[in-house]
């Protein structure tokens, strides 16, 4: 990536050059411009080969380090290590299982740059910014992920409400003559940087760049400001389509203006026999009707139908289909009497279709004479492919091509742009789903699930120009109610096809059958948001865990649902990442029975009380979330700041506090989810007050109760179950054989895996029996134990822990270190690990004092962390009474 000088050779003043107006003086100023980008050039290669040496010798390094690792001697040195007595101190632990050897980074960058601009497009883009700033400053980043980042970092900023960052992201640009990754992308900055700049006052002014588009069609159909002929604006873009698609463009009039509905073409040679194609067609308005309807008409496939459907129009277009009809036999009127939405009347056509292929057209957009053809031929081609999808433009009435956010060309996928083989799509897919908006995505992801990503083509060459502002409002699958739409029917159609539940299981029949198959946000399913709903309580979390937080979030539903609480939840992901991960599969049910209601953004509620769990989620503010009006606030906290003192700070508290105060008008009363989330908040929470009760997490007893009419096993049966990270795991050798033994006298099952203790041991040990997480359901796995054990590194320990919780409830004896003995009292069994194994043969060798434990174990539990305890703490703060706060 090479950067101009800001002064010195090469530098200009920033101030209009008149010389450099002329042809003659920019041809001279670019060539200056060029001598100077060879000149860094040659000083950056320089560098970058001192870099390439110095990542040589550290490969060679870890080269060696790796044959060690991998060496006959080291191997038996590990099985030997087991035998030999734990070190005071933490055991040595080979770098290499810390270190990333170079070229991993490269390898995984792209993915992570493009996750990255996924959650800046969600509502991240402080958040993702700071991310790319240290990917691309990684001092063993090669160059292109180093150009990747700084292209991603532009096209955030390019993308920002703020002037400010936009006029940095061209500022960055202006510094550019290509990104160092490709040979295409001088192109590509020379066009961002013209599309970026027309943002901001005085965009438009001419530049030396205008000189160069022979750079790049896009930059051709951006146009010069200067062309104001419209003979010439249409040769513009008939070059651009040339390049882009092979076609060219002219004016239907050639005296009349350069507007989207004087557009003709010269057409292609007529295509006749072959398959029928039925092109469906949804009439809104009259007044572009004539535009699409007629470059249908002017096809060069001849055997097609045009199946037009009147969504109870009350303007001319009835009248003017007619007419259509009588000139022209292939064109079908279809009425309906009252307004359906566009997916509906695409379904009334659909059934009516006759075609071997299938194709649809907005009705605002135009369409190239050769688009049906060359798509049809395409995919008849193609006889592994069910169906392709084409590009579009997207341009006002008076040709103004718009760049979609984030976009480095103008052509674009055309959500409606799909032509599919009608037999088998309508077999096993069926139609499109009857909603409001975001139906085209919904169906091209459902055939993806169904006929697998090889039977979808793509048919890159922009034959259709969609007219910008209207059809119906664009739903983006990355924010708001349309990434609602999109987690649910992906999760829906992943569930579908991973059962194996037959051909048509997949499939949506028209007309509609019974209730809908998943939830949907209103503003998808009628085009109008929620508005003015009352709730008893609103939860906002991140619903998408598969344990902690999320699994706590459905116990409270669950407890609120049964005793009648109307409560409706907003799912805030953490800094945008993981979009496409489904809720909680619990929560997700619930919702899709209508049980409880899913806000997004655009919807309006109010609510007596909201309760925010894991605030960390607000580090940076929320921008795509729904208007509350909320009376009391709860702010759940799941996690301390820091992990430990002095270690690096997980979120910032005081953030937090500003951008929930933002969005709800008031901070709330926080509440520690535990005694030592309480102990972080003290020493890291800014001095602020808490409340003096923690917010316990909840379970349903009776739920997770299992029988236990014998031991499992002659001997004890001991277990736990959680992630497989290192917060979960004892850090130490000795620990960890002290309390889960590997000399076979105890039984030790473990769900979830097993990879932390492995690198500490140096091998699992063969006693033990570990099941990958979801082998077998949780309450399962407790039934096939006796005995819960869990120990923790120490800064870990004392933290609130579900899998406690639900142990206890199965009727398990729980065994814990004494740091949690202030949470669960008189629930479980303290004491040091090296008192685990006696403990565990005492109770053992007397199975009438283990159910009497667990009896009582099982009371307490009820009693303080039941449903009933948490119905009584909501209602209290619905009535209005403030949390009772420390220290008062």
């Amino acid at each position: 990536m090479t950067s101009l000088p800001a002064s010195g050779t090469g530098a200009r003043a920033s101030g209009p050059d008149p010389a450099a107006e002329t042809p003659e003086g920019a041809l001279a100023a670019f060539q200056d411009d060029l001598a100077a980008a060879a000149a860094l050039e040659a000083e950056q290669r320089r560098r970058d080969a001192e870099v390439i040496a110095l990542r040589v010798q550290i490969a060679e390094v870890e080269n060696r380090h790796a044959a060690l690792l991998g060496s006959t001697s080291w191997r038996l040195g590990s099985k030997l290590r087991r035998f030999a007595p734990a070190p005071a101190e933490e055991p040595f632990r080979p770098r290499l299982l810390r270190y990333r050897a170079p070229g991993l980074v490269a390898s995984r960058s792209p993915e992570k740059v493009d996750r990255l601009i996924a959650a800046a497009r969600a509502g991240s883009p402080e958040a993702a910014l700071a991310d790319l700033g240290r990917l691309r400053d990684n001092w063993k980043a090669a160059p292109e992920v180093r150009a990747l980042c700084e292209r991603a970092m532009v096209l955030i900023d390019g993308e920002a409400a703020d002037p400010a960052l936009r006029a940095r992201a061209l500022a960055r640009l202006g510094a550019l003559r290509h990104w160092g990754a490709g040979r295409d992308d001088g192109a590509e900055i020379a066009f961002l940087r013209r599309a970026i700049a027309a943002t901001l006052p005085g965009g438009d002014a001419p530049d030396r760049f205008a000189l160069n588009d022979w750079l790049s069609p896009d930059l051709a159909l951006l146009g010069r400001p200067w062309v104001i002929d419209p003979a010439a604006r249409i040769a513009e873009i008939s070059g651009a389509l040339g390049v882009l698609a092979d076609v060219d463009l002219t004016r239907a009039d050639a005296e009349g203006p350069a507007r989207l509905d004087n557009l003709a073409a010269s057409t292609p040679a007529r295509s006749a026999g072959g398959a029928r194609v039925s092109v469906i067609l949804v009439a809104r308005r009259a007044t572009t009707l004539a535009t699409s309807l007629g470059s249908l008409r002017a096809q060069s496939w001849d055997e097609l139908e045009i199946l037009v459907v009147d969504d109870a129009t009350t303007d001319g277009t009835a009248a003017l289909l007619a007419a259509a009809a009588a000139a022209d036999p292939r064109v079908i009127p279809i009425r309906a009497e009252t307004p359906m939405g566009l997916y509906a009347a695409r379904n009334l056509a659909l059934a009516r279709a006759s075609g071997d292929l299938v194709a649809c057209l907005d009705a605002a957009a135009w369409a190239h004479p050769a688009r049906i053809a060359r798509q049809a031929r395409a995919l008849l081609g193609a006889k592994s492919a069910v169906a392709s999808q084409g590009a579009r433009l997207l341009t006002t009435d008076d040709l103004r091509f718009l760049r979609a956010p984030y976009a480095t060309r103008l052509a674009a996928p055309d959500p409606a742009g799909l032509i599919f083989r009608r037999e088998p799509v309508l077999e096993r897919a069926g139609f499109w789903d009857g909603v409001a908006l975001g139906g085209d995505e919904e169906f091209l992801a459902r055939l993806r699930a169904i006929f697998g990503a090889k039977a979808l083509a793509s048919h890159d060459a922009p034959l259709t120009l969609a007219r910008a502002g209207e059809d119906a409002p664009a739903v983006t699958l990355d924010q708001g109610a349309g990434r609602a739409y999109a987690r649910l029917y992906r999760g829906r159609h992943a569930a579908l096809t991973a059962r194996r539940m037959g051909r048509t299981a997949a499939r949506v029949p028209w007309p509609a059958e019974g209730p809908r198959p998943f939830a949907t946000p209103p503003m998808i399913l009628t085009g109008r948001p929620r508005r003015g709903a009352r709730y008893d309580a609103i939860l906002i979390s991140d619903f998408r865990d598969a344990g902690g937080a999320a699994t706590s979030n459905h116990e409270e539903l669950l407890a609120q649902v049964r005793a009648g609480v109307k409560t409706a939840v907003v799912q805030v992901g953490r800094d945008g990442q993981d979009l496409d991960r489904p809720l909680n599969a619990g929560i997700q049910a619930l919702i899709d029975a209508g049980q409880v209601d899913e806000l997004t953004e655009g919807d309006g509620a109010s609510a007596e009380v909201a309760v925010i769990r894991f605030p960390a989620i607000f580090s940076e503010p929320r921008r795509h979330v729904p208007e509350l009006d909320v009376g009391a606030l709860r702010v759940v906290v799941d996690q301390a700041p820091r992990r430990a003192a002095g270690a690096a700070p997980l979120y910032d508290i005081q953030a937090a506090r500003r951008h929930i105060t933002g969005w709800l008008g008031q901070p709330g009363d926080w509440a520690p989810i535990a005694p030592q989330v309480r102990a972080g908040l003290a020493r890291d929470g800014g001095g602020d007050p808490l409340a003096s009760e923690d917010w316990v997490s909840v379970i349903d007893v009776d739920a997770w109760s299992v029988e236990r009419p014998a031991w499992r096993d002659s001997r004890p049966v001991i277990g736990r179950h959680g992630r497989d990270a290192a917060e979960n795991w004892p850090a130490r050798a000795g620990t960890i054989r002290a309390v889960y033994p590997e000399d076979g006298s105890t039984r030790v099952r473990v769900l979830g895996g097993a990879t932390i203790p492995e690198r500490i041991l140096g091998a699992r040990p063969r006693a033990w029996e570990v099941l990958s997480s979801g082998k077998v359901p949780p309450r399962d796995f407790l039934a096939s134990i006796d005995f819960f054990v869990f120990f923790a590194p120490g800064e870990r320990t004392g933290a609130f822990d579900g899998t406690i919780l639900e142990a206890i409830a199965s009727g398990c004896l729980a065994i814990l270190p004494p740091s949690f003995e202030s949470l669960y009292g008189e629930a479980a069994l303290y004491c040091e690990p090296e008192e685990v194994q006696p403990l565990v043969k005492r109770y053992f060798a007397d199975r009438a004092a283990y159910l009497a434990r667990t009896e009582k174990a099982t009371r307490i539990v009820r009693e303080r962390f039941g449903h009933d305890q948490h119905i009584a703490r909501l209602r209290r703060a619905m009535r209005g009474a403030p949390a009772i706060v420390a220290g008062e």
